[in-house]
């Protein structure tokens, strides 16, 4: 199989099953990754700028300095997600999923930039944030449900 960007220029082949590869620090800038389930994969420090996302799944995934810049996530599933220093600048959240996961784990959104981005109809109640956590501008996250953790202690037990 191979992932392909949007003019179908090959930027990464593998064998098997998507989910069983590492993506770890990749560029799939621009990449054709709609639908696609990442459950379960390594993504920390892949280059996702501008890539076709929507509806895809990254439950309880680490997103960790992934760069996401101008990417589309529409529909995308993000619960339990941690976006630690994630680039989402100028990036299409809407009507996306950044709420905890099923057994109630939080997304983290640790200084991340959200600036300029969409998040219309995007589910970000109990999603964790700090200090260093950038957001559009006249976006107020306490509105939406989000946790201002500012030392980033782990959430209590269930």
């Amino acid at each position: 199989m191979e992932i392909r960007d949007a003019q179908g220029h090959v930027l990464f082949r593998y064998e098997g099953n998507l989910n069983q590869c590492d993506l770890d620090e990749l560029n799939l800038r621009g990449a054709n990754l709609r639908g696609v389930n990442f459950e379960g994969m390594m993504l920390t420090g892949t280059n996702l700028a501008f890539a076709d996302l929507r509806e895809a799944s990254f439950y309880w995934d680490p997103l960790i300095d992934v760069v996401l810049e101008g990417a589309n996530l529409e529909g995308a599933n993000l619960q339990g997600t941690d976006l630690t220093n994630v680039n989402l600048r100028n990036a299409n959240l809407r009507n996306a999923n950044v709420g905890p996961s099923n057994l109630g784990g939080p997304s983290v959104v640790y200084g991340s930039d959200f600036t300029g981005a969409n998040l219309e109809g995007t589910v970000l109640a109990g999603a964790h944030y700090d200090d260093t956590t950038r957001f559009p501008e006249g976006f107020n996250p306490a509105e939406r449900g989000m946790v201002y953790n500012p030392k980033r202690l782990p959430p209590p037990d269930l």
